[in-house]
């Protein structure tokens, strides 16, 4: 990041969460990333399908998934 000129805390701030394993609290925390306007969720395996269900308009990276169309976390490839 540092090479594309991106300062964590100065040009770009990340915000980290963990969902614990829990499928509510992927929903929690994506509404909570929707709330405060993000401009884009990285997440993993089924925490896609909850992020899915809360934003179509924020931009979703999905870092790690078995099936990502049959988990539905996105409708093709």
């Amino acid at each position: 990041m540092t090479q594309l000129g991106w300062i964590d805390g100065k040009s770009v701030a990340i915000e980290y969460r963990w969902g614990e394993v829990k499928t509510e609290k992927f929903t929690q925390i994506a509404e909570e990333f929707v709330r405060v306007k993000v401009d884009v969720i990285l997440t993993a395996g089924a925490a896609g399908r909850a992020v899915r269900q809360v934003t179509s308009t924020i931009p979703v990276v999905l870092a790690i998934a078995n099936d990502p169309v049959g988990a539905e976390p996105v409708a093709n490839l």
